[in-house]
């Protein structure tokens, strides 16, 4: 299936080799109009009034086979002017396709925090079980400061995040 970006420009003919960083977008599956077909109303064939005579047939032919007298028979065609259109009722035709889409700054913003939410609970089962052995403080510091630093971060997020949806 082709992969195609929001503005319908195509940007892989082949999703399953579509390299993207899921970390900024994400593939959306979508069905696109690529062709709208009107309706059409039924036309009747139109023809030419005038025969165009293309054989005449005698009772009589001459040595070099003119025929003598009055024809007995004709064969003529007419000229088709429009050809005959049958009725069809509107339709569009479908293609199945991924559309791009990059995150938003929002979006971003909360990819992140959902991250270091994660971080802060895998350093607080760290901590709790470091704690359990009563481990000396200097071998613990590092980790609280870096608990520190993600709690501001996630604070600094929360109020980013919650200032945009107010």
């Amino acid at each position: 299936m082709r992969v195609i970006d929001i503005n319908d420009n195509e940007l892989s003919s082949n999703h399953e080799s579509f390299e993207y960083d899921k970390a900024i977008g994400k593939l959306l599956y979508e069905s696109i109009v690529t062709k709208h077909h009107e309706a059409q109303e039924y036309q009747p064939e139109i023809r030419s009034e005038e025969p165009t005579v293309i054989a005449e047939y005698f009772s009589e032919y001459d040595e070099d086979g003119i025929g003598i007298g009055t024809p007995y028979g004709t064969d003529v065609e007419y000229e088709v002017l429009q050809e005959e259109v049958q009725e069809q009722p509107a339709f569009d035709e479908i293609e199945a396709v991924y559309r791009y889409i990059e995150f938003s700054e929002d979006e971003l913003n909360r990819n992140l925090l959902t991250e270091l939410k994660i971080e802060l609970a895998a350093s607080d089962d760290y901590l709790l079980q470091t704690l359990e052995y009563i481990v000396p403080a200097g071998l613990i510091e590092p980790h609280i400061k870096r608990r520190q630093a993600i709690r501001k971060q996630v604070s600094d997020l929360e109020k980013i995040i919650g200032g945009q949806n107010a």
